[in-house]
């Protein structure tokens, strides 16, 4: 099996043609590609507070549902019986209806903002369902992002020794060798 080998091409148009300001315009390319990395981030953490926000008034909602539920069936059970329901329980069961409704409105309010961020986080190319995988690519790609940015050439003057730091950045960004 041969070795493969890979060939960047570089050319200058003549106006801004040094190597200089292809590099200047690299360094701008990575640092931009830095703050996605860095942007996607905080939105797949956005996204397991929000979740958890969501699971947490989920579970409030059918606790209250079912607390709500006891309560009738004592007023049912009292009423059968040929008693008088006092106000209490009246006002316990009023009571429980209002915060289950109330942690309703939030569920349905956090599962909103939970599908815009899937949806934002899917355009980004993030898989919501892997969670733990796409964190652990994204701190990869982050840090390989960061060392890229760090400017590795500064202060060199020459070609080849800015080449392999763009070799680098290529290589992480994703791009084929």
């Amino acid at each position: 099996m041969a070795d493969r080998e890979s060939a960047f091409v570089i050319s200058f148009d003549g106006k801004a043609g040094d190597l200089s300001s292809v590099l200047d315009a690299l360094k701008r390319k990575i640092r931009s590609d830095v703050s996605e990395i860095e942007a996607t981030t905080n939105k797949v953490e956005l996204f397991k507070q929000t979740r958890a926000k969501a699971d947490e008034a989920s579970a409030a909602f059918f606790k209250l549902r079912e607390r709500a539920d006891e309560l009738r069936q004592s007023i049912a059970r009292i009423e059968g019986d040929g008693g008088k329901v006092g106000t209490e329980l009246t006002a316990a069961l009023k009571a429980t209806e209002k915060q289950a409704a109330s942690a309703n409105r939030e569920f349905a309010r956090q599962a909103d903002a939970l599908s815009k961020l899937n949806d934002q986080l899917k355009a980004a190319g993030v898989d919501t369902s892997k969670l733990a995988a796409e964190e652990a690519r994204l701190a990869v790609a982050t840090q390989a992002a960061a060392k890229a940015a760090a400017a590795p050439w500064k202060g060199k003057s020459s070609a080849a020794a800015s080449f392999p730091a763009v070799v680098n950045w290529l290589t992480y960004a994703g791009l084929p060798s």
